[in-house]
């Protein structure tokens, strides 16, 4: 997970941080934003859709857990111009910045992003298809809480895929600094889904990068 390299004494460093947990209304909030939609994170993004593009039908209806800037949204819809996306996020500032990146989808009807807690998903029993969550899940507190409610809102034979650029096999220094963050290596994140209750889980990876995704499916059809 580079970054630029700052003093990690540096009040710009803390801040600089602490908005890839929580973007703020800030100018580094809003930046935090704008690079979560681009550069290597658009790369790892189309890097796991590409691993799932057998299961994504045209007319999927898609959440994308902690959407960010909203860029997913869009390369969701891309993917699935028939169904839906829906983005949540708990940082004010994401679910306002993804609004406006995705707003002809919305006024369209084909999109829309709440304000929310992974925790406890504001959305009924079974409503999507597909779940994604890109470079998130470090910052959920209650993971195992919130991989419950993933698999409540997934469609029984729906699938969620998480996918970081960190594989917990080679953390840097600074993400250590962040308040609340946790990595997670494979062999975790397939047990989370597991107890969650999602099966015939897959792993993907690119080692290269230290990139790391991974898929359940909710029994059923």
């Amino acid at each position: 997970m580079a970054e630029e390299q700052l003093d990690s004494n540096s009040p710009e460093f803390q801040e600089m941080i602490n908005n890839t947990r929580k973007p703020e209304d800030t100018p580094i909030g809003h930046q935090m934003l704008e690079r979560m939609n681009a550069g290597h994170h658009e790369e790892l993004a189309n890097w796991g859709l590409e691993q799932v593009k057998g299961d994504l039908t045209t007319s999927a209806d898609c959440l994308d857990a902690g959407c960010g800037g909203g860029a997913n949204i869009a390369r969701l819809l891309e993917r699935c111009p028939e169904g839906t996306a829906t983005g949540i996020d708990y940082s004010p500032t994401s679910v306002e910045v993804a609004t406006q990146y995705n707003s002809e989808a919305i006024a369209s009807g084909k999109a829309k992003v709440v304000e929310g807690d992974v925790s406890s998903l504001p959305f009924e029993d079974n409503s999507f298809d597909v779940i994604t969550a890109f470079e998130t899940v470090y910052f959920w507190p209650e993971m195992g809480k919130a991989m419950s409610e993933m698999f409540r809102v997934a469609r029984p034979g729906g699938f969620m895929m998480i996918c970081n650029e960190d594989d917990g096999e080679d953390v840097d220094d600074w993400t250590s600094q962040i308040e609340g963050y946790k990595s997670y290596d494979a062999k975790a994140l397939c047990m989370q889904m597991l107890m969650a209750g999602f099966g015939n889980v897959h792993v993907y990876t690119k080692p290269e990068n230290h990139w790391l995704a991974v898929v359940g499916i909710k029994p059923g059809v």
